[in-house]
């Protein structure tokens, strides 16, 4: 078993939403995001799936996570039918400018025909303030719309002004 990078994106300056792309076969991929930070108070960062580099629009997103925090006490989430999973909010919290994320999302059956895509997720960001310093997420999604959607990557999105200012995602292929 190996990892063959697929794709690479990397951020320097303000953007609020961004699409790496680039998944052809149907095993497993990781998509690995690195040193994400935001520049303004964009706390909240969804993802969605592309078919053909476009987000998907449909709320068939089938979401369950914990919400891991070291200042206060954990908590569970479990959504059908979103339009989106998230991988943090709070990241932006109360001005905080050049808090941090890191996440591993691993995604199976993106190119079945006969099979949902689903994929597990874990997510640290650092909040740069010393009374919510660290959080992270444990999570699943199950995307069931129908099962001939072929997905070629991942969409992201921000709120705030300027949202991510700096990071990297990069999109593995998991090899056999």
């Amino acid at each position: 078993m190996g990892l063959k990078q697929i794709n690479k994106q990397t951020y320097t300056s303000s953007t609020n939403s961004g699409t790496i792309t680039g998944v052809s076969s149907n095993n497993p991929h990781m998509l690995v995001g690195h040193s994400l930070n935001n520049i303004d108070n964009a706390g909240v960062m969804d993802f969605k799936f592309t078919v053909s580099g476009s987000p998907t629009s449909a709320s068939t997103y089938d979401i369950a996570y914990i919400d891991l925090k070291a200042h206060e006490s954990f908590q569970k989430f479990g959504n059908p039918n979103q339009d989106m999973f998230r991988m943090t909010d709070d990241m932006g919290h109360a001005g905080n400018v050049g808090n941090s994320l890191n996440f591993v999302i691993t995604a199976f059956n993106m190119q079945s025909t006969d099979e949902y895509v689903f994929a597990n997720y874990e997510i640290t960001s650092n909040q740069n303030n010393t009374s919510k310093p660290l959080r992270g997420y444990q999570g699943a999604v199950v995307v069931t719309d129908s099962v001939s959607t072929q997905y070629d990557g991942f969409s992201f999105n921000l709120n705030g002004t300027n949202g991510l200012g700096s990071g990297t995602l990069t999109l593995y292929e998991i090899l056999p």
